[in-house]
């Protein structure tokens, strides 16, 4: 192995070890009151040293997300795989996707942050790259479906694909983050059953873009 290698693969080790150290501060705090002091601390670096592999808490936080994107676009493939037909692959992409919110919420909660916060982070950033090519791949697998069904005649033709796909993305992640936090209040006031409600959502989805 070469000089350069081995500074390369011990690069990626550090930082690796900074945002392993920043998952366990930020998941316990939060990203508003976690600091790069505390994650410094965390990783057992200086804030400088910390500074040489990233500029920012936010650009960290961006590196978790990254990891939690991953997770879901594995899930994702690996589900939409056994689905039989096109309507049931589109089911489960958004099952898919609520489980990932129960089963990783800490992943979740980051994609969030990105998705309604304006970050300032430098578009040539490599992960900032890497990310917007597997949104892009994740939205063309979802684009493909709807177009497939038109295509079938199981989904109404007048639907835009792209449009349906971002309304679809935007609407269950924001549905997924409001139910979680006022949940004990609907079950409290009304009773409302998660796996019910869930299943009505569904339907409601599927039936605004199912040809009638």
């Amino acid at each position: 192995m070469g000089i350069q290698e081995r500074k390369q693969r011990e690069k990626v080790r550090r930082r690796n070890e900074i945002v392993d150290a920043a998952e366990k501060i930020i998941f316990k705090n939060g990203i508003d009151k976690a600091t790069v002091e505390n994650i410094a601390a965390e990783a057992e670096l200086s804030k400088a040293t910390l500074y040489l592999y990233f500029k920012s808490k936010e650009e960290i936080y961006f590196t978790i997300s990254m990891r939690g994107q991953k997770i879901l676009f594995s899930m994702i493939e690996r589900k939409i795989k056994k689905a039989t037909d096109t309507k049931d692959k589109i089911l489960t992409f958004l099952k898919t996707i609520v489980n990932f919110k129960q089963t990783n919420p800490n992943y979740f909660n980051a994609f969030f942050y990105f998705a309604t916060n304006e970050i300032n982070l430098n578009k040539d950033n490599f992960y900032v790259l890497e990310s917007r090519e597997k949104h892009k791949k994740y939205l063309n697998i979802w684009r493909d479906l709807i177009k497939k069904g038109k295509d079938e005649g199981v989904i109404r033709k007048n639907l835009n694909e792209i449009n349906t796909v971002l309304l679809l993305w935007m609407q269950l992640i924001g549905f997924l983050k409001i139910y979680s936090v006022i949940e004990p209040r609907l079950q409290d006031d009304f009773e409302i059953n998660r796996e019910k409600i869930f299943d009505e959502y569904f339907d409601l989805i599927l039936n605004g873009m199912v040809k009638k």
